[in-house]
């Protein structure tokens, strides 16, 4: 798969370098729950289960030659990079007042695209089981830690094609803070690194996101 991911950026800097010059390049339902107020800070209880989603901004850092592949072609006039960060359909349920555990998806999206529309993707998935502990009074509260663990997969699209990897495996750790802001809402601010090991390759990135646990 590493091999295809060079073809494509290859196709796309062909184009580069022949209009480089141009000026105009182109290329259940839960119980009722209250929350009090300690001084100005709110708290919430323990509820039966979370659901967790979130957005950021993400660093991805490729396996050998590809990793240089791809950073030329960042630098290449006319192309654009967007990094972005996702922890999507997250579902936990509280261990004790200060952890949850249950499942989510992670991952991240690394575009490339030109002018004239040709771009290339990258998008980063894990398939993880996943575990937070807060260290405030009760889960959304404070400083806390997250551990991720399951199935990797890499998928390339773009408009000369696409192709997804085999299954692999990878983790993710993160650390952040959590304010709830009602009975049933928390915002979550996380820096995460996750690993992703697949077809005999080390994927990384390095992720803050911007996340709701409700």
């Amino acid at each position: 798969m590493k091999t295809i991911f060079v073809s494509i950026v290859f196709a796309l800097l062909i184009p580069t370098a022949v209009y480089a010059d141009d000026d105009n390049f182109h290329v259940g339902g839960r119980d009722d729950r209250h929350y009090g107020v300690s001084g100005d800070r709110h708290t919430s209880d323990v509820e039966d289960w979370y659901a967790y989603w979130s957005i950021g901004v993400s660093n991805n850092h490729y396996p050998g030659s590809l990793d240089a592949v791809l950073n030329t072609l960042e630098s290449t006039p006319g192309v654009n990079r967007t990094q972005l960060a996702l922890d999507m359909l997250g579902f936990y349920w509280p261990v004790n007042n200060q952890t949850i555990l249950g499942f989510v998806i992670s991952g991240s999206a690394d575009r490339f695209e030109d002018s004239y529309g040709d771009y290339l993707q990258l998008n980063h998935y894990l398939y993880g089981l996943s575990s937070m502990h807060f260290f405030g009074k009760t889960i959304g509260d404070g400083f806390y830690v997250r551990g991720d663990v399951g199935i990797a997969k890499i998928n390339m699209d773009s408009n000369f094609g696409s192709a997804t990897s085999d299954n692999g495996n990878g983790f993710l750790l993160g650390i952040g803070y959590g304010w709830p802001i009602s009975n049933e809402s928390r915002i979550l601010v996380g820096l995460t690194t996750s690993s992703y090991s697949v077809e005999s390759e080390t994927y990384t990135t390095t992720s803050l996101t911007v996340g709701g646990l409700w």
